[in-house]
């Protein structure tokens, strides 16, 4: 470890992604909790699983730092001129 910082409890986002077990819905991917909730940078992760009579849930969480707007708007940009490429 090189450097130790401290940033406030309340700078952190908590990002979900959730999935049933026995349904095709869902989607319990770190990526896709970075993504859907614009995270810019991940400071932990956690993955827990709940076990239910016919049901499995499976959950990923994922703490970090929300985009700023301007970032949100560029990141905006960036994915219509690559969509656009294709």
């Amino acid at each position: 470890m090189r450097s130790i910082f401290f940033v406030s409890p309340n700078a952190f986002l908590l990002a979900r992604a959730n999935r049933d077990l026995w349904s095709p819905f869902g989607n319990a991917q770190i990526i896709k909790a970075i993504q859907e909730n614009n995270i810019k940078k991940v400071y932990a992760v956690d993955v827990y699983s709940s076990n239910y009579f016919f049901v499995q849930k499976r959950c990923v969480l994922v703490y970090g730092e929300e985009m700023t707007p301007l970032e949100k708007q560029e990141r905006k940009r960036r994915i219509i001129k690559e969509s656009r490429r294709k």
